[in-house]
C-alpha cells in the first residue's frame, strides 16, 4: 500500500509520508482550578481549588464553596507520581481546623482518596475534578487601577 501512494505522490510531485497517530494532549500537571467534593461522617462539602504545581510541590489555596464569608485558605502539599498530598486550614465555629489529603490521581481528569480532619479525628472521602467553567478561583486576581 505505501507503493502505491509513493508511486502516486511521485506521480502528482508531492512528498510522502506515512501519517504519525494522532494522540491527546495530557497534561501532567494539576495546576489549574478543581472541585474537591468531601464527604466526613455523612456531612458533604464542595470547594474550589486552585493547584499550582512546580515539580513535586503543590501550592494554591482552597475555598469552600457552601459558606460564601469563608475565606480562601493557603493549601502546601506535594505531588508523588500518581500519589498526591495536600493540606489546608480551615474554621468550624470559631475552631481552627487542619484538613489534610491523600489522594490517587485515578483518570487525567480524576483525583479520588481519603481526607481528615484535625483536631477532631474524623475522616472520609474525597474527589476532586476540573471545576466546572465559570467556577470562581480560589483566590480572586488582585484588582489592577
Amino acid at each position: 500500500m505505501f507503493r502505491i501512494l509513493a508511486l502516486v505522490s511521485t506521480l502528482q510531485g508531492a512528498p510522502v509520508t506515512p501519517a504519525a497517530p494522532v494522540m491527546p494532549v495530557v497534561s501532567d500537571t494539576l495546576s489549574g482550578a478543581w472541585q474537591v467534593t468531601l464527604d466526613v461522617m455523612g456531612n458533604g462539602s464542595t470547594s474550589i481549588c486552585t493547584f499550582v504545581q512546580e515539580g513535586e510541590k503543590l501550592s494554591g489555596s482552597c475555598k469552600n464553596q457552601e459558606n460564601p464569608a469563608a475565606k480562601a485558605e493557603d493549601l502546601t502539599g506535594e505531588v508523588k507520581g500518581d500519589t498526591i498530598r495536600f493540606t489546608h486550614g480551615a474554621d468550624y465555629q470559631g475552631q481552627p481546623l487542619t484538613i489534610r489529603y491523600t489522594g490517587t490521581r485515578t483518570a487525567q481528569t480524576t483525583i479520588s482518596g481519603t481526607v481528615d480532619v484535625a483536631p477532631f479525628d474524623v475522616s472520609g472521602t474525597f474527589t476532586a475534578t476540573p471545576a466546572p467553567n465559570g467556577a470562581p478561583p480560589a483566590k480572586p486576581e488582585p484588582t489592577r487601577r
